[in-house]
């Protein structure tokens, strides 16, 4: 299953207004006739703005495009009143266009609320569906500007504010808005806005509501800025969506629905975790005995998971990387559409530590398949390392704009989350890596890193890092350059160096059984050699490795150690993948 796109329809026993009521009533209201506002006093005008608005609602579902039949059956999870399902298509469910005679009303309501708005610039209800009509309409600089011409409470208007800023994709300025509606509004709605247990695993539930005061609000923290989708970006737009969301539900809590559903607990439970409905189809029943239809919600097409395990908030030291799966086979508990990003790719790469006293730097390699690009690719790549939310932040100064590269980045602590990232712009395409990484300040040898040129023998590792291969991805027969570091070096005339391949990944089991040759199936392939090692604090070494040709494809590790006279042996490992090239 690809949960692509979320589709909801009121289960039986809902009450629905009849397809010939809700025409003949709209046809009536559509007339060319406009509300009359100015001259009004304040209780007419906003009874008849709510008519307009009811109105609108009323030709809308009358108008929706149509399918029929029945409902399928299956639910993948029903929410109060509602089944709710996802699509098995890779790219989901497309929604019906919209025709165009709703637009067209549309925007004749947006004119009725301009007119109100501007007679009760105070009224918090005309102010709410102003803005959201204008988002509805695309219009997000109008939108921007109508929540700013707010004259009700203060932080009604902020929070309007925030969710036309970040459907504008400005989400820096919407973080600010709603860090401003958040001070400003009653205790008890921030205790709502602020509470994140709807957006959680059942487990994860029951581990939240026993977390003490004291603890919440930093883990609160913590996983916002966990879930924020690009550390690359100004602003965090999941967080920002979840604070939109529930603007939204305020606006919809006294409006008429598209389908004529009352407004409750289940719809906003939908919203928070799953976004508003972008798009309507209206299923007629097979025969009028059914029942009267029902209004089917789209929501995007293409939509991800970004709230992360509690488990990872509690220690984001255990971040594998795993967490935010790009292609999930069932139902995720929330789901996000950015709007930058139609796609979400994984993203090949290698990551390698070379630690430094009292720091490190990481050395980060991507590649991305060329097919996965138009030709005319407008690529942004980013690296950032940061210790904790609002801990000490670094970034690579290496902005390469190629489906190939390198980064670098300086490591504030031994233990760090890094989120590698690539976004290609023509195409609304996003690939990103995001883990922890650890290093130990007294390592006597850094990583491998694996080099893209194989004759290629640097000795210092920002020399390396400007060849870095950008997978660990590589074919039988192919050979490879390998950088390391080693530290604390004494000059030796003999240096016994042993390079090997091993099946599996790095464990020490697995190593000594296959050094007493109880492992069977693919082999472990080994070299070694004598060489001079010169004195240093840090001193960098290269050679080419050949992967045999006719080894099995499959996971290894890659060991390189080295044996110093009077000094225990010191190793370094690259997990490598070894797979046929196509």
């Amino acid at each position: 299953m690809v949960p692509a796109i979320v589709r909801c329809t009121v289960v039986a026993g809902s009450l629905l207004i009849t397809p010939t009521l809700a025409g003949a009533q709209a046809d009536r209201l559509a007339d060319g006739r406009t509300p009359q506002f100015a001259g009004q006093d304040s209780a007419t005008v906003l009874a008849r703005a709510r008519t307009a608005q009811a109105s609108f609602e009323r030709f809308r579902f009358a108008r929706l495009p149509r399918s029929y039949g029945g409902s399928s059956g299956r639910c993948d999870e029903t929410i109060g009143r509602f089944c709710f399902f996802f699509s098995d298509k890779e790219e989901g469910d497309q929604p019906p266009p919209e025709p165009p005679v709703i637009a067209e009303r549309r925007r004749g309501l947006l004119a009725d609320f301009a007119q109100a708005s501007a007679v009760l610039p105070g009224d918090a209800w005309i102010a709410g569906q102003r803005v959201r009509y204008l988002v509805e309409e695309g219009d997000d600089d109008g939108a921007v500007a109508a929540a700013r011409a707010c004259q009700a409470e203060r932080w009604w208007c902020a929070a309007l504010e925030g969710m036309a800023l970040h459907e504008a994709q400005r989400f820096d300025q919407a973080e600010q808005a709603f860090g401003a509606a958040l001070d400003a509004m009653p205790a008890e709605e921030r205790a709502r806005w602020t509470d994140v247990e709807v957006l959680l695993e059942p487990a994860d539930k029951r581990a939240w509501r026993t977390v003490a005061d004291t603890d919440r609000a930093r883990l609160l923290r913590r996983l916002w800025w966990l879930a924020d989708p690009l550390w690359s970006e100004p602003g965090n737009d999941r967080l920002t969506e979840h604070y939109a969301r529930w603007t939204m539900d305020r606006i919809q809590q006294r409006a008429r629905q598209v389908d004529v559903v009352r407004w409750g607990d289940d719809l906003t439970e939908i919203l928070l975790r799953f976004g508003w409905f972008t798009a309507w189809e209206r299923q007629e029943p097979t025969s009028p005995s059914n029942g009267q239809g029902s209004g089917i919600g789209y929501h995007e097409p293409r939509t991800w998971e970004f709230i992360p395990p509690l488990t990872t908030v509690r220690d984001p030291t255990r971040l594998r990387g795993d967490e935010w799966p790009l292609s999930e086979p069932e139902p995720t508990v929330t789901r996000y559409a950015p709007e930058y990003a139609r796609h979400i790719m994984a993203l090949p790469h290698q990551l390698a530590v070379f630690p430094r006293r009292g720091a490190a730097l990481l050395v980060a390699g991507y590649a991305l398949p060329e097919d996965s690009l138009p030709a005319d690719a407008r690529l942004h790549a980013a690296l950032v390392a940061m210790d904790d939310v609002g801990g000490i932040r670094t970034e690579s100064p290496w902005q390469p704009q190629a489906a190939s590269g390198a980064l670098y980045v300086e490591l504030p602590t031994p233990n760090t989350v890094i989120s590698l990232e690539l976004r290609e712009d023509s195409t609304r395409s996003v690939a990103r890596r995001r883990q922890a990484v650890a290093w130990d300040a007294e390592a006597r040898v850094s990583d491998l890193l694996l080099l893209a040129h194989p004759d290629a023998r640097p000795v210092e590792v920002m020399e390396a890092a400007r060849i870095a291969r950008g997978s660990a991805i590589l074919a039988p027969g192919e050979r490879v350059g390998v950088f390391w570091e080693m530290y604390d070096v004494e000059a030796s005339d003999s240096v016994q160096v042993r390079v090997g391949l091993i099946p599996g990944r790095a464990a020490w089991g697995r190593r000594r059984l296959e050094a007493i040759g109880i492992v069977k199936g693919a082999r472990t392939v080994r070299m070694g050699w004598n060489e001079g090692m010169e004195a240093g604090p840090v001193v960098g070494r290269s050679l080419s490795v050949g992967i045999p040709a006719g080894l099995r494809p499959g996971d290894y590790t890659l060991e390189v150690t080295v044996t110093a006279p009077g000094m225990p042996a010191a190793t370094a490992r690259r997990p490598i993948t070894v797979r046929r090239a196509d």
